[in-house]
C-alpha cells in the first residue's frame, strides 16, 4: 500500500528505488530527448516529410485521434497558434495538462519524492474520456459541415 507521498513503503517487496545514476540518466537525458524531438519538430515540416505521415492515416485511409499532432507542434514551435488549434483540436487542448503531468512524473522521479501534486484522475474518467475519443475521431473523418475542420 503507497504512503502519503504515493511511493510503496521501504519495506515493501514492490518497492524498488531508483538508483542515483538512474536518477541522474533520465534527469540529464529526458530533458536533452525531448529538445532533440522538439528541435527536431522545428526544423522539419512535416507536410515535407512523408515519413512522418500517420500510419493510420497512411494505411487505412481515416485519421486517427493523434493525426496532425507533428503539424500540431511544428506550428506551434514557430508560434502559429491558430493553425496550430486547426491541426488537432483535442491535443491542443490537452497539450498543457499532459505537459505539466510528465513534468511533474518525471520531477519526482528525479528527486525520488513529489514535488509537484499530481491530478487524482478517477478511474470512472476512463469510459468518457475513451468515448470523447472515439467520437472525435468519428467527428474528424465526415467530410460535412461544422465537422470538416476537425480535419488535419
Amino acid at each position: 500500500m503507497p504512503d502519503a507521498s504515493g511511493l510503496p513503503p521501504s519495506g515493501s517487496a514492490s518497492a524498488v528505488r531508483p538508483t542515483f545514476a538512474l536518477r541522474l540518466a533520465v534527469g540529464i537525458g529526458a530533458p536533452l530527448l525531448a529538445a532533440a524531438g522538439l528541435a527536431f519538430a522545428f526544423a522539419v515540416d512535416p507536410e515535407d516529410a512523408p515519413i512522418l505521415q500517420c500510419p493510420t492515416y497512411r494505411f487505412l485511409g481515416f485519421y486517427c485521434p493523434g493525426c496532425g499532432t507533428t503539424r500540431l507542434l511544428h506550428a506551434l514551435l514557430h508560434l502559429r497558434v491558430a493553425e496550430a488549434f486547426g491541426r488537432n483540436p483535442l491535443i491542443f487542448l490537452l497539450l498543457p495538462f499532459l505537459a505539466y503531468v510528465v513534468a511533474a512524473a518525471w520531477l519526482r522521479f528525479v528527486a525520488a519524492r513529489p514535488v509537484l501534486p499530481v491530478p487524482d484522475v478517477p478511474r470512472w474518467l476512463g469510459w468518457p474520456l475513451f468515448a470523447l475519443l472515439v467520437a472525435f475521431t468519428v467527428l474528424r473523418n465526415l467530410p460535412y459541415a461544422p465537422f470538416a475542420f476537425l480535419a488535419p
